[in-house]
């Protein structure tokens, strides 16, 4: 079994924590039981620049043998920018290379919060669910 790679969650935070747990149930509507049962027990591969800087940008761990990416409020994944960590609490160095690589190796993205344009990328099918004024997206190859 590969690893559930899970980018921008700090452990700290009760609400990041919930917002897991609902990608979780999601899953599980979707008959992805494995996964939202991996969430529940915690099992995931933890990358967050602002709280976990010592691991590393989660792009130079994304390979074969990763699951699923899950992107909490991740910042740019559709387009390259210049922002950075700053006050706005941003980090996007790289971000827009997460859903072609995860299209590329064929891994399924959960992106939860801001939504990225990914329709330039014809190999994923899209699946949306509306949760209050955020939108969970499921993007499987």
């Amino acid at each position: 079994m590969g690893r559930i790679v899970v980018i921008g969650w700090n452990e700290g935070n009760d609400d990041d924590w919930f917002f897991l747990l609902r990608i979780a149930t999601f899953l599980k509507e979707h008959q992805l039981d494995v996964f939202a049962n991996r969430i529940a027990a915690r099992d995931l591969d933890v990358y967050d620049m602002l709280t976990r800087p010592e691991r590393g940008d989660a792009l130079d761990h994304i390979n074969n043998d990763v699951d699923l990416v899950i992107a909490l409020f991740v910042y740019g994944v559709d387009k390259p920018s210049a922002v950075i960590i700053g006050q706005d609490r941003h980090y996007n160095v790289r971000n827009w290379e997460l859903a072609p690589l995860c299209a590329r190796l064929k891994i399924p993205l959960v992106a939860w919060g801001d939504q990225p344009d990914l329709s330039y990328i014809r190999s994923f099918r899209k699946i949306t669910k509306l949760s209050g004024n955020i939108s969970l997206v499921l993007y499987e190859p």
